[in-house]
C-alpha cells in the first residue's frame, strides 16, 4: 500500500494546514482512493530531549513513552493535548512509562537502586514490586487499574498480577519463565514464556485459568496485546526462523502478513479489531504498519529512515517511534476520514397520477483510516422531503457505512430541483452537495417528461411503433417516416 501521509510537526498552524491541504490533493488525484493511508504525522517530542520513544495510547489521545532528557537522563513522559509532563517517582535515578489506561493511569519502570515497576494515578506514584522479589517491570495497566508485567524473585523470570495493592503471581504450570505484557478492560492477561520443552510460547491467563499459544507452523510464539473482545496478537518464528505474526481469539488463528513485505510483527490490536506493528519490506527497511483486517497500510513519517508502531487505539490513532537521524523519536499517526456517497445525483421519475413516487436511498461511506464524523444532514426543498436519517451525528470507522433516504410527492405537469448538503470532518470535503430532480409522467406512459415528445398523449412515446399516415410523431424519433413517400 501507498502511504498518503502529511508531516505537521516543524511548521507554523498556517502553513501546516496549506501543506497538509497540498499533500493530500496530490495523493487524491495521483493514487487510487482505496490504495492511499491517509495519516496525519505528528512528532512525539518533550521540549529539549534528546530522545522519545512513544509506546501508548489511550482512548482520549494520551500518549505516554520515555526519553533522554535535556540532560541524557532516561525519563518517561506523558503528552495530552500538546502539553508534556514528565513521569519519574521522587527520588529515582531513571523511569520509563510503558503503558496508560482510559482514565489516564499510567504504569511503567525505572531504576532506584533495584529495578521497579510505577503507577501513577492523580498526581501520585505507587512503587511496583511484588514482595520479596528483586526487580519488577510494569507493562500493562487496564482500565480498572490493574498492572501487569514480570520480575524476578529468584533466578527466573515470571509475571505478575497487581490489583488494589494485592500481588498475583503468573506463569502457566510447569513452564519456567513467564513475561505478562498485555491486560484487557476484563483482567484478562497474555504474554509468552518458555514452557517445560524449552519452548517459547504464548498465554492468555483469565481467572485462574491457562491457554497456551502457539500458531500451527510456528515453533515459537509470544502474545503482545489483548483487546476487550479477547482478540490477541503477537509473532513468532516459522521452521525457516522466519518471523509471523498472528492474531488468535477463541481457538482460532489467522496469519497476518502483509503482501510484499518479507516479515511483520504484530504488537497492539484495538477493540474493532485493528493491528498495529512493524516489519521488513523489500530492501530490508524497517517500517510500522496498520492492518484492518483487508488491508495493509504502511507508516514511515516523510523523511523518515525506519518506524516501528505499538498500539492503535479505537480511534484509530497509532504511536510509536523511529528515527530520522541519529536519535530516536516517537510519532503519532492520525488517520484522516474520506467520505464517499452514492449516488450524488437523485432522479424521481413516474407518473404523477399513482401518487407518492418511490424513495431513494443513498449510502454514506468512510474510505479512509480516521473516524468519519457526519454533521446535520439538510433536508431539501418541497416537494422533495427527507423520509429517513440514519447518518446524522454518526461516527463511521474505515469501510463503515450509514444511509438516508428522500422521498417525492410529484407536483403536476412541473419539473422539480433541490439539493441536500452532507456535512463532515473530512478535511478535503467539508459537505457534500447531493443533487435531487424530478421529472414528472403526466400521461403514465413510464416515460418521463425529459423523453417523451408528448407528455399528456399515452399513445405518443419512444417505446411507440410509428403508425403511417396519422400526421403523427408517435416514436418520437423525428427520422422515422411517418408515410410511405417521405422521410422526415
Amino acid at each position: 500500500m501507498i502511504s498518503r501521509h502529511v508531516y505537521v510537526v516543524h511548521l507554523k498552524p498556517a502553513i501546516r494546514l496549506y501543506a497538509a491541504f497540498i499533500v493530500l490533493i496530490l495523493c487524491h488525484l495521483t493514487i487510487p482512493r482505496l490504495s492511499c493511508a491517509r495519516h496525519i504525522y505528528t512528532e512525539i517530542l518533550p521540549p529539549g530531549w534528546q530522545s522519545s520513544e512513544a509506546y501508548d495510547i489511550n482512548n482520549n489521545g494520551i500518549i505516554v513513552g520515555s526519553g533522554r532528557d535535556e540532560k541524557g537522563r532516561y525519563r518517561g513522559f506523558l503528552y495530552r493535548s500538546g502539553t508534556y509532563k514528565t513521569l519519574i517517582p521522587p527520588g529515582w535515578e531513571e523511569a520509563r512509562a510503558r503503558a496508560v489506561n482510559d482514565g489516564g493511569d499510567v504504569a511503567g519502570q525505572g531504576l532506584a537502586r533495584d529495578y521497579k515497576g510505577f503507577l501513577y494515578s492523580n498526581g501520585v506514584y505507587t512503587e511496583i514490586l511484588p514482595p520479596g522479589w528483586r526487580e519488577a517491570y510494569a507493562y500493562g495497566i487496564s482500565n480498572n487499574g490493574e498492572i501487569v508485567g514480570y520480575g524476578r524473585e529468584q533466578k527466573y523470570f515470571k509475571g505478575f498480577l497487581y490489583s488494589r495493592g494485592n500481588y498475583s503471581d503468573i506463569i502457566p504450570p510447569g513452564w519456567r519463565e513467564a513475561y505478562a505484557y498485555g491486560i484487557n478492560s476484563n483482567g484478562v492477561v497474555t504474554g509468552y514464556g518458555i514452557d517445560e520443552n524449552s519452548k517459547t510460547r504464548g498465554f492468555i491467563y483469565e481467572n485462574g485459568t491457562y491457554t497456551a499459544i502457539l500458531p500451527p507452523g510456528l515453533h515459537e510464539a509470544k502474545a503482545f496485546h489483548i483487546n476487550d473482545h479477547g482478540a490477541v496478537v503477537g509473532s513468532g518464528l516459522d521452521i525457516g526462523n522466519t518471523p509471523k505474526s498472528f492474531m488468535y481469539k477463541d481457538g482460532d488463528y489467522s496469519e497476518i502478513l502483509a503482501p510484499g513485505w518479507q516479515s511483520v510483527e504484530a504488537y497492539g490490536v484495538n477493540n474493532r479489531g485493528a493491528v498495529a506493528g512493524w516489519g521488513t519490506y523489500k530492501g530490508g527497511h524497517t517500517i510500522g504498519f496498520l492492518y484492518n483486517g483487508t488491508s495493509f497500510f504502511s507508516l514511515l513519517p516523510p523523511g523518515w529512515q525506519w518506524s516501528q508502531t505499538y498500539i492503535i487505539n479505537d480511534r484509530g490513532d497509532i504511536i510509536g517511534y523511529g528515527s530520522y537521524g541519529a536519535e530516536n523519536r516517537g510519532f503519532m499517526a492520525r488517520g484522516i476520514p474520506d467520505i464517499s456517497v452514492s449516488p450524488m445525483i437523485i432522479f424521481f421519475g413516474g407518473n404523477i397520477g399513482s401518487g407518492r413516487l418511490p424513495d431513494r436511498t443513498v449510502t454514506i461511506k468512510n474510505d479512509g483510516i480516521g473516524e468519519l464524523i457526519i454533521g446535520q444532514v439538510t433536508a431539501p426543498q418541497s416537494p422533495f422531503s427527507m423520509t429517513a436519517d440514519n447518518c446524522s451525528g454518526k461516527t463511521l470507522a474505515l469501510y463503515q457505512t450509514c444511509t438516508i433516504s428522500f422521498g417525492l410527492m410529484p407536483v403536476s405537469g412541473k419539473t422539480a430541483s433541490s439539493t441536500s448538503d452532507i456535512p463532515s470532518n473530512d478535511p478535503l470535503k467539508r459537505s457534500v452537495t447531493l443533487t435531487i430532480g424530478m421529472f414528472p409522467d403526466n400521461d403514465g406512459d413510464a416515460y418521463t417528461l425529459d423523453t417523451d415528445c408528448d407528455d399528456n398523449d399515452p399513445l405518443r412515446n419512444p417505446g411507440t411503433a410509428e403508425i403511417l399516415n396519422n400526421g403523427k410523431d408517435d416514436d418520437c424519433n423525428p427520422s422515422t417516416a411517418d408515410d410511405t413517400g417521405s422521410v422526415r
